[in-house]
C-alpha cells in the first residue's frame, strides 16, 4: 500500500480553517451588501468588532450560537448562510 506525501493528505485543522475562511466570506459579503460597517453590525449581533473581524477573517472558531446570532443580524439563517460550504 502506497501512502500519499504528507502535504497531499488532507488534515482536519486544514479542513477546518477552510470552512471557517468560506463562512467568513460569506459573513463579509452578506454584511456588506446590508451597508453596514463593522462596528454597526457587530453592535446589531451583540458581539464585539475585532470578533467580528477576526470571524471575517477566518481566524477565529466560533460556536453555532455566535454564528446564529450573526445570521440574526444579517437578517436570514443558519442554512441560507452555510449553504453549499463544505
Amino acid at each position: 500500500m502506497e501512502l500519499l506525501p504528507q502535504q497531499d493528505t488532507p488534515t482536519i485543522g486544514g479542513m477546518q480553517q477552510d470552512i471557517q475562511i468560506k463562512i467568513g466570506q460569506r459573513i463579509r459579503a452578506l454584511r456588506e451588501k446590508t451597508g453596514l460597517n463593522q462596528d454597526d453590525f457587530a453592535d446589531l449581533c451583540g458581539i464585539h468588532r475585532a470578533y467580528v473581524g477576526k470571524v471575517e477573517n477566518g481566524r477565529f472558531d466560533f460556536r453555532i450560537t455566535t454564528l446564529h446570532r450573526i445570521a440574526r443580524g444579517l437578517k436570514t439563517n443558519l442554512s441560507v448562510l452555510l449553504k453549499g460550504i463544505d
